[in-house]
């Protein structure tokens, strides 16, 4: 529904369309297509004593007025919109309608709604948050999990609600070296949320965004988690990387450059001109502003292709760095009549380790590698047991120097058996975990 209402709908909604916290609409200025032309973009009154004037390089530009600044012609700028319960004067902005945020609804680290706005009444209370969690417990060789979002141009990583110095530092090297990838492919810097991508700060330079699905993925299902904020046009038009910031914290150059990167782009299309339109309660005000669905949050149609191709081979660079368990190599010795010794070698021959990360041996969410012999008719075990746990098996994923230590990549697997007549016969020996995946090996006895 939320989806629907996107793409067929001036609404911008984040997430969850259930109202909350508050089930009925609240006094104040609410997003509204108020001059019907299919986009809620931004509202400007001349006013005296207005925070903004004109650019006098660019007439779409609005500046900020400075604090000595007097004399001018100047304005208020709101979001288009009706403001609920008008009384003439007071224009105050009103609580999200839709005031949900699903991605701050996860068990991990959650806080209440005066803590974290967006939250939900209590952890997994939304249908959505709690499939999502529902499927990796049903399903526990997911590995990786790589979710896309909008704006900035990030690559995003745990953890979101604490410093990096609080989880395993082979964890956070194995995520930053995977987001390194990621950064060469599509451009995209990879950020830490706690460390490197705040929406906003508090005095001590930080704020923990709690709940997050990113720390659930991590903390809970032990796995490496990205979210890609896909789309980065203001960067593309000043020529850096920066973190998020809204259109009004641009400076004036910065703003000029975009609007040259619309219209070198975009044919000037991108943004709406400021035109004249008389408000139902406010009367004469001035509409106008960046098309933000399409232009700002999402990739206009010509850049689509582009984005969406880069992004999809970084899913695919994720997926080759997964464990690989394999037996590469099996013999069977006999030791006496009939009696045979199997020997097999299991080797993880991926980047990550068969656990993938340490926090998923904390928690315990991730099964330790197996060797097991199938037997025929005929054949019985002497020596050992038929399958043998492994533990877990490192991958290429190092920490420190290179050849700095030993690293146990593989496993050497013995069973004695003896068999019943002369014939050749065959074992089957199997090996891996969820997470590495299995495979076989037939060995031929006699």
């Amino acid at each position: 529904m939320t989806a629907e209402l996107y793409l067929t709908s001036p609404y911008i909604p984040r997430s969850s369309l259930r109202p909350w916290p508050y089930e009925e609409e609240q006094d104040g200025l609410y997003p509204h297509d108020v001059d019907g032309d299919g986009i809620i973009a931004q509202m400007r009154i001349e006013d005296e004593n207005g925070e903004w004037r004109v650019s006098e390089k660019d007439p779409r530009v609005m500046v900020r007025r400075k604090p000595d600044e007097v004399g001018g012609k100047y304005y208020r700028i709101l979001g288009e919109g009706i403001i609920k319960n008008f009384n003439g004067v007071e224009i105050k902005q009103a609580p999200p309608k839709w005031g949900l945020d699903i991605n701050r609804n996860y068990g991990a680290d959650w806080a209440q709604q005066h803590v974290q706005p967006g939250s939900g009444p209590y952890p997994f209370s939304e249908p959505e948050s709690r499939a999502v969690a529902e499927f990796f417990q049903a399903h526990k060789n997911i590995v990786l999990a790589q979710s896309y979002h909008t704006f900035t141009g990030a690559i995003l990583r745990p953890p979101a609600s604490k410093p990096d110095k609080e989880i395993s530092p082979k964890d956070l090297k194995a995520m930053k070296e995977i987001g390194e990838v990621g950064t060469e492919i599509t451009g995209y810097p990879c950020l830490g949320v706690y460390e490197d991508f705040q929406l906003s700060k508090d005095i001590t330079g930080k704020r923990p965004i709690w709940g997050s699905s990113l720390d659930w993925m991590y903390q809970h299902a032990g796995v490496i988690a990205y979210s890609t904020e896909v789309w980065d046009m203001p960067n593309r038009a000043i020529g850096r990387k920066d973190t998020y910031k809204t259109l009004m914290d641009w400076s004036e150059d910065e703003q000029i450059l975009m609007q040259k990167w619309n219209d070198e782009n975009l044919g000037g299309e991108g943004f709406i001109n400021w035109r004249p339109f008389n408000h139902p309660q406010l009367g004469l005000v001035e509409i106008g502003g960046w098309k933000h669905k399409f232009v700002i949050q999402n990739p206009p149609p010509k850049f689509l292709k582009q984005e969406c191709h880069k992004n999809t081979l970084f899913s695919i660079a994720c997926a080759l760095t997964t464990p690989l368990i394999r037996i590469v190599k099996t013999e069977a010795r006999e030791v006496t009549q009939g009696v045979f010794e199997i020997r097999a070698v299991v080797r993880n021959m991926g980047y990550l380790p068969s656990n993938v990360t340490d926090q998923a041996i904390k928690n315990k969410t991730a099964s330790p590698v197996k060797a097991k012999v199938v037997l025929p008719e005929g054949v019985e075990i002497i020596g050992g047991d038929v399958e043998i746990e492994l533990g877990h098996l490192e991958g290429r994923l190092t920490l420190g120097r290179a050849f700095a230590a030993a690293r146990q990549m593989e496993h050497l697997c013995r069973w004695v058996v003896k068999t019943q007549g002369e014939s050749r016969t065959s074992v089957t020996v199997r090996a891996g975990n969820e997470r590495g995946g299995y495979d076989e090996k037939a060995v031929t006895l006699g």
